[in-house]
């Protein structure tokens, strides 16, 4: 329907119908969205193998088994395999973040405002 068009009264029933089909045909690719966005969210954890994490982490395989016998990195072993989770790794890594110059000034400031 052209949007600069004038609708009549005894249109109404007709612009009506379409404008609810238009909208179950909007509300059906919302949910068909949804359940994409829902089967992306549900992935299960990859497991990786020490060659992977290495990659990942940026760091020889030696230095990732040193990591693994010092217990620094989180891992699962059976035996002599070493496994790792991806999200758990990724977590792992999250906690070496260093901040910004931003975020450590808004940091200083809230710690010199709790301070006062």
């Amino acid at each position: 329907m052209d949007a600069n068009k004038v609708v009549r009264f005894e249109d109404m029933p007709k612009v009506l119908s379409s404008l609810l089909t238009e909208v179950q045909q909007l509300h059906s690719k919302v949910d068909s969205i949804n359940s994409v966005v829902n089967q992306k969210q549900e992935k299960p954890n990859r497991i990786l193998s020490i060659q992977e994490v290495s990659k990942m982490i940026h760091k020889s395989t030696s230095t990732v088994y040193k990591m693994v016998s010092k217990s620094v990195i989180p891992c699962y072993k059976q035996g002599k395999t070493v496994t790792f989770i991806e999200d758990e790794i990724l977590e792992w890594m999250k906690q070496y973040k260093r901040g910004s110059a931003t975020e450590m000034m808004a940091l200083a400031e809230q710690y010199l405002q709790r301070i006062q």
